[in-house]
């Protein structure tokens, strides 16, 4: 009997580093409260192992201003260098950004 080794999902490092922008202190509990999910499964997002749905982000973000301001902190830097071509990244690229390369 072989262990099966798991990968985190591919957004799993972003998602991570979302909330620990969002939230520097106690990300797990408050991901939890604002995604109305156990700090289990918040810890696993905040440790990278796994990550939320689509829904469960935009719900985040509805809950809470903070995890909305990071996300579209994100997904601006994302379309600058996207915008800017492969070898551009802006000055003061977020650590959520920065969990891709």
């Amino acid at each position: 009997m072989s262990a099966s080794v798991q990968t985190a999902p591919k957004g799993a490092p972003t998602v991570a580093a979302l909330l620990r922008d969002a939230y520097p202190r106690h990300a797990a509990k408050l991901a939890a409260r604002a995604a109305g999910t156990t700090p289990d499964t918040a810890r696993a997002w905040v440790a990278g192992r796994k990550a939320p749905s689509a829904d469960v982000m935009l719900r985040m973000a509805d809950a809470c201003d903070r995890f909305a301001t990071a996300l579209e902190n994100f997904v601006d830097d994302r379309r600058a260098r996207r915008m800017a071509g492969p070898d551009a990244a802006p000055a003061g690229t977020p650590a959520a950004a920065k969990a891709l390369t």
